[in-house]
């Protein structure tokens, strides 16, 4: 899945079944309950998590995240690439061939 040091855009992104997610003014809380690892995410975090909940590609999700927020394409790559990462290696997130 990883492509090139990241993550190809046509990765589907998805919650795994154990896994809480609840929204709290502009943040937003993972937890594991099979782990009880919980990860907390600020605004562009949150807004990229509604794009998880959606079962999107992580294209979409970038495309998603940059009609929200000021920020250049290749920032926010590199940023949600790394989010990514944690995520996948916290048990947090799933990412599967689109």
């Amino acid at each position: 899945m990883p492509d090139g040091g990241g993550f190809s855009e046509s990765v589907v992104l998805s919650r795994p079944q154990s896994v809480l997610f609840r929204a709290t003014s502009g943040e937003a809380v993972l937890l594991d309950l099979a782990t009880e690892r919980y990860f907390a995410l600020e605004a562009v975090g949150a807004s990229f998590w509604s794009f998880v909940e959606r079962g999107v590609t992580l294209g979409e999700a970038i495309d998603g995240v940059l009609d929200e927020y000021d920020v250049t394409r290749d920032v926010l790559v590199r940023d949600l690439d790394a989010l990514v990462s944690s995520l996948v290696e916290a048990g947090l997130l799933e990412v599967t061939d689109g």
